[in-house]
């Protein structure tokens, strides 16, 4: 087990709580993949959601507490905030901006834990999209925080049947963050695979 003191904060005045290589990452998979629409579960403050404006042309994001102030995003033009449970802001979501889609899986919340639903929405819509889970467990990299609740873990052995509905057997591609001076939590990357 890694020594907590040993470990760099999170920094949650920054996009990806001080995650330099995740924003870069996106960047790169926006490119790849002609993204226009980022969908994020979880807006919290709104900075993250911001950089995603930045780099995409259409940003919808969804959360569930009112209390929380992202008030700055009705600045933002690019942006449509949801106040709703994330499985349902997803079917909304993708009425209100056009594929292709990233979704950025990063709500936390009391069990029932939101991810397993939204992933569960995804296939029922019939996508076949990027897909990011934030607070991952990577598996080769013990050291970078996860979320694991009562009712759910937020790693692959979890997540996989969900992933084998949306993609299929087989048809997709996984790809996880490494550590790094500013990289706290794990990330998992996924996409489908080439035809």
């Amino acid at each position: 087990m890694p020594d907590p003191s040993t470990q760099p904060l999170a920094n949650f005045s920054q996009p990806f709580v001080g995650d330099v290589q995740a924003g870069m990452q996106f960047r790169l998979i926006v490119r790849e993949y002609g993204i226009k629409t980022i969908i994020e579960t979880g807006t919290f403050q709104g900075l993250t959601t911001r950089f995603l404006a930045s780099i995409a042309p259409h940003v919808v994001t969804i959360e569930i507490d009112p209390k929380v102030d992202s008030s700055h995003l009705s600045q933002v033009p690019n942006v449509q905030k949801l106040l709703m449970p994330s499985p349902e802001g997803i079917r909304q979501a993708v009425t209100l901006a056009p594929p292709p889609y990233l979704f950025y899986l990063d709500a936390h919340w009391e069990p029932p834990t939101p991810t397993p639903h939204e992933l569960d929405v995804i296939a029922s819509l019939g996508l076949k999209p990027v897909i990011v889970i934030h607070d991952f467990k990577v598996p080769s990299h013990p050291e970078l925080g996860f979320d694991s609740y009562s009712d759910w873990t937020n790693d692959i052995e979890h997540v996989e049947p969900h992933l084998k509905k949306i993609y299929g057997e087989d048809n997709y591609l996984l790809a996880y963050n490494n550590p790094a001076p500013t990289v706290t939590r794990g990330i998992l990357y996924v996409a489908p695979a080439p035809e």
